[in-house]
């Protein structure tokens, strides 16, 4: 239990912590601070992601809020020099989770209103964390980049920053880049640590990054390299990845198509030996806007593997921040209740999952269609097919995912601030409904629908 003077401790520290960030928000001498970034509030509700009424796990529904404020500060230092943030509070916190209010002592002895577990200032601390921290020189020869950084590339499908309010937190690197600008083409190249590992020994995770890139109004197009190295003791391994990205803009039609190609060998230090990756995704989504009416169709592919016991991995997946749907690809089916609830499994059972929250070993395809009612309300209405790219030839009589309505109601009533409601409705293939776990039985046959409520105010 919380002493008086450890909580007064606690809520000092996180006094002084804001003070300091207050500080270095302000405006320094012979600087200029550029604000964006976001504060979101999400309100969750599903029922049922275990897609069952007659597992004896089965869980009824999950509801839960969260919220997340991220400030992505640059400190303009001159014309040529510039550093940039992003700081995120209370990264998708749930509501409720970390009360710092005092309880009256004439009624009970706990002087905190803290949940079970959190009892310390660093719990108290995590609320805020520098994500990325980065130096830019703006010099004759190109602009340099050093230090912490988003990574992003075409649509986000492999390399995503989720820099989007409904977005996570997407791929950062370590690495020092240099970009250079010649007419309409653009070069980019960089070296990053992925893994550190000890400083006195050779066991890091390096990787190399080139790309080229044709931009004008109306067309762009480009190659992204990326070749990672990874090297424990004796062990090591390599791995490429090639991703070409293209977008034509026709004022009324818009294509963006992206495709990327994987290749990796060697072994793990975790004791998969001689191994090989190969893996190959792609999308082409399009758009026609008519009027108040936009119809769009997106078409993706990510590679399968029909074979789990050789040492041949062609499974691909895209990144987490490409979402295209509410369930399906988004939330982990089937999940279960625990016999016992506990901090490391948080009230959820994932044992028996058939899908992730990413698009993986599928082929799939999503016409959708808008229309604007007015300037402040536009609803979009969608329709997700999806089966497994390959399974194994006793899996493969139960390729359909399945099949997901959603519909995105997106309300902006005033400038900066948007309210984004999703509804779902997930009608499951065989794939999950004629699945039978050893663990955890049968029945996942039975539809789930959900909502998601987004407030979102962004600067």
């Amino acid at each position: 239990m919380l002493s008086e003077a450890s909580v007064r401790s606690d809520l000092s520290n996180l006094e002084d912590s804001m003070l300091l960030l207050l500080s270095l928000l302000s405006n320094s001498f012979a600087s200029e601070v550029f604000w964006d970034g976001h504060y979101r509030s999400q309100a969750h509700l599903y029922r049922s992601l275990s897609l069952s009424n007659s597992n004896s796990n089965a869980l009824d529904s999950i509801q839960y809020a969260n919220h997340w404020l991220s400030l992505r500060p640059t400190w303009k230092i001159n014309s040529k020099t510039a550093v940039h943030s992003q700081l995120d509070f209370l990264y998708l916190q749930s509501f409720g989770a970390t009360s710092t209010s005092l309880s009256d002592p004439a009624f009970s002895d706990r002087l905190t209103g803290f949940p079970e577990g959190v009892t310390d200032s660093e719990d108290l601390s995590s609320t805020l964390k520098a994500s990325r921290v980065w130096g830019e020189v703006n010099s004759d020869i190109g602009i340099i980049r050093f230090g912490r950084m988003p990574v992003h590339w075409g649509s986000g499908m492999v390399f995503n920053a989720g820099n989007q309010a409904t977005q996570f937190i997407g791929d950062t690197a370590d690495r020092l880049q240099y970009s250079k600008q010649i007419d309409s083409v653009f070069i980019l190249g960089a070296i990053e640590s992925r893994e550190e590992g000890f400083i006195s020994a050779q066991d890091d995770t390096t990787a190399g990054t080139f790309a080229l890139y044709y931009a004008t109004d109306r067309i762009s197009a480009g190659l992204y390299n990326v070749y990672a190295k990874q090297n424990v003791g004796e062990v090591s391994f390599g791995h490429l990845t090639s991703d070409i990205h293209g977008k034509v803009d026709l004022g009324a039609l818009k294509v963006e198509t992206e495709f990327a190609f994987q290749y990796g060998t060697g072994s793990l230090n975790n004791g998969l030996d001689d191994i090989t990756h190969k893996a190959f995704g792609g999308l082409i989504d399009a758009s026609l806007q008519m009027d108040e009416t936009t119809v769009g169709l997106n078409l993706g592919y990510a590679s399968g593997d029909d074979d789990l016991t050789d040492k041949v991995f062609k499974t691909f997946t895209f990144d987490q921040n490409y979402d295209i749907s509410l369930m399906l690809f988004d939330q982990v089916l089937p999940t279960l209740s625990p016999t016992v609830s506990n901090d490391i499994n948080g009230g959820l059972e994932t044992g028996a999952a058939r899908l992730g929250n990413s698009i993986s070993n599928a082929i799939y395809i999503q016409p959708r269609v808008s229309y604007k009612v007015s300037e402040t309300f536009t609803p979009e209405f969608s329709v997700l097919l999806a089966r497994a790219a390959k399974l194994p030839e006793d899996e493969s009589a139960n390729t359909n995912y399945g099949v997901e309505l959603n519909a995105n109601l997106n309300y902006q009533p005033v400038d900066n601030f948007t309210l984004r409601t999703q509804i779902g409705y997930l009608f499951p293939g065989t794939y999950l409904s004629n699945y039978s776990d050893p663990d955890f039985g049968t029945g996942f046959d039975q539809n789930a629908y959900g909502a998601e409520v987004n407030a979102i105010i962004k600067f």
